[in-house]
């Protein structure tokens, strides 16, 4: 396409849609034709000049929920670095969880459930002089592959208590779940299965994942070893569910989140599958959140090394009695 033709169609369809931050939009549609763009200067307006903010962004539609949790995390550890001051825009860049009309009062999906890093919004950081639109890349760099040392958990657990809280209807919520399905019991292992997409996609670079009759095994054997009392089971598959209410009929405590049924490739990978609710997206996340936050309470914890198991031992601060990490390594 012509640029010229590419930039008048797109000024017209800015004004048309009344969007805001049109001009992040233009530039966007501009600039982004190659989504791994390089981190940007730009100038949006006259306020804040003794200050540089720096726009958290991913390439569209991002990914699984924890993914893009990281994702910030390693952009805020790198703005801190410099003295930045970080702002997640997950509203001109959308993901999986955005809705088409306000959550929240807002329609940036990272603030459905988080506060931003440093109390400044997007509104605010769009109409300063002095921006930085980071990078489209992960930051492996500054988050190791997997939490491997104590330090390190510790580590990003003090970032995550100060720089990615949840806002205050996400800790209500969680609050919520683990008074009904906790209550008084102690001594309770927290089992992370992860099924779906990466059992049956194998999508490069992901965790290789053990059979789900494999984690029943270890369950039993763990749950018996390390003399636990109760089992909590964080899963998006619904057929990990029914199994452990088999073998574990008294002992089970588990949410009733709409959970994926006889998960086939075709439907994508799980953050794309839907269960047909009024902000199903947003719930979705919603679920996930406060299912990790849970597990994250348990006394121990089985589960392999994904992005949901990473931020479990975050949220925790090392404070697990026990942890089994499956190792398989990736695909």
């Amino acid at each position: 396409m012509d640029l010229k033709f590419f930039i008048k169609k797109t000024i017209k369809k800015t004004i048309k849609a009344c969007a805001p931050y049109g001009i992040v939009i233009l530039l966007r549609s501009i600039h982004d034709r190659n989504q791994y763009e390089k981190e940007r200067w730009m100038t949006f307006g006259t306020i804040n000049d003794d200050k540089i903010f720096y726009i958290i962004r991913r390439p569209e539609p991002g990914a699984g929920l924890f993914s893009n949790f990281h994702w910030v995390l390693g952009h805020i550890i790198y703005a801190l670095e410099r003295h930045y001051i970080p702002v997640v825009d997950m509203e001109n860049y959308r993901t999986y969880f955005n809705e088409n009309t306000l959550i929240n009062g807002t329609k940036n999906a990272w603030e459905y459930y988080f506060k931003q890093p440093m109390n400044y919004n997007l509104d605010e950081a769009y109409k300063s002089k002095n921006v930085i639109l980071s990078e489209m890349t992960y930051f492996g760099g500054k988050i190791p592959h997997f939490l491997e040392f104590e330090e390190q958990i510790e580590y990003f657990h003090k970032l995550i208590l100060k720089y990615l809280q949840f806002n205050d209807i996400t800790v209500n919520k969680i609050k919520e779940a683990k008074d009904n399905l906790f209550g008084d019991k102690k001594n309770i292992i927290g089992v992370k299965y992860r099924g779906t997409d990466y059992l049956k996609k194998h999508s490069k670079g992901h965790s290789i994942i053990a059979p789900i009759n494999d984690y029943i095994d270890k369950t039993k054997k763990y749950f018996e070893e390390w003399k636990m009392d109760w089992i909590y089971l964080s899963t998006e598959a619904k057929e990990a569910v029914e199994l452990f209410q088999k073998h574990f009929p008294d002992k089970l405590i588990v949410s009733e989140n709409e959970r994926i049924d006889n998960y086939v490739t075709k439907m994508g990978y799980s953050s794309e599958v839907g269960f047909g609710r009024k902000n199903d997206k947003y719930l979705r996340g919603l679920e996930y959140i406060v299912d990790t936050a849970l597990l994250s309470e348990c006394d121990a914890i089985i589960g392999p090394k994904v992005n949901g198991t990473f931020a479990a031992l975050e949220f925790n601060g090392n404070k697990y009695k026990h942890k089994y990490i499956y190792s398989l390594g990736v695909n």
